[in-house]
């Protein structure tokens, strides 16, 4: 319960540059990541091979949530640093010193998925949840590239079952809400760019909940140490 309180602590805390975030980085990226996601599946699909247009779908879905996270994970280890918001500009800059070296980790991560999903389904599963710590990895303890991701692999599989759970949860919670919302899609004409408007919406008031928590659950779990180089 300590660490729902902190969660919500932290969400009226930075409420008002969540909302610049979520309008500024988060909505941009949400919506480009929505439609290059549907372009791979009618891609795909319209010349038969549905289950690889899902594929890539999923795949340009996963790494557009692992770069939309970044500066939520700083928020949390800026303030669990100073005990007090960092400010936007910070935020943004920290995210942006990152961004591209964890962007290229996301393409590695949703490669070693695709290894796993091509030979088995389940092999894929467990790598995204085995590696999906790496970009708190690479914010909380700055480190990057293999020796991140050997670290993630070490984290989660030492927690992989509530890392499971949380994720579960959020995306249960998440679709719920959107298929609530979708119930008044019919005064819009353009249903495709609404779907898109909602699913973007909706996560972007929610993902700061999901990375708040998983970002002090993964601090709880290892030996997170206030005194680091930023």
């Amino acid at each position: 319960m300590s660490i729902i309180r902190n969660v919500l602590s932290i969400y009226k805390i930075y409420f008002t540059k969540i909302m610049l975030i979520i309008l500024i980085y988060t909505l941009p990226i949400g919506i480009i990541g929505s439609f290059i996601s549907n372009f791979c599946f009618v891609y795909f699909d319209g010349l038969g091979y549905t289950s690889i247009g899902i594929m890539f779908a999923t795949f340009a879905q996963i790494v557009m949530l692992v770069i939309m996270q970044v500066p939520l994970i700083f928020m949390v280890l800026r303030y669990e640093i100073n005990g007090e918001p960092a400010s936007f500009s910070t935020i943004m800059k920290l995210t942006a010193d990152k961004l591209f070296p964890i962007y290229v980790m996301a393409i590695i991560y949703v490669i070693f998925i695709a290894f796993g999903t091509i030979f088995l389904f389940l092999p894929g599963l467990i790598v995204y949840f085995l590696l999906f710590l790496f970009p708190f990895v690479a914010v909380i303890n700055n480190q990057l590239w293999w020796r991140g991701f050997k670290r993630t692999i070490a984290i989660g599989a030492n927690n992989i079952l509530k890392i499971i759970c949380i994720i579960l949860v959020y995306g249960g919670v998440q679709w719920i809400l959107e298929l609530l919302v979708q119930d008044f899609n019919f005064i819009f004409i353009d249903r495709f760019i609404f779907e898109i408007a909602i699913q973007t919406v909706v996560g972007g008031f929610l993902l700061p909940i999901f990375v708040f928590a998983m970002s002090l659950y993964y601090m709880k779990w290892t030996d997170f140490d206030a005194e680091l180089d930023y």
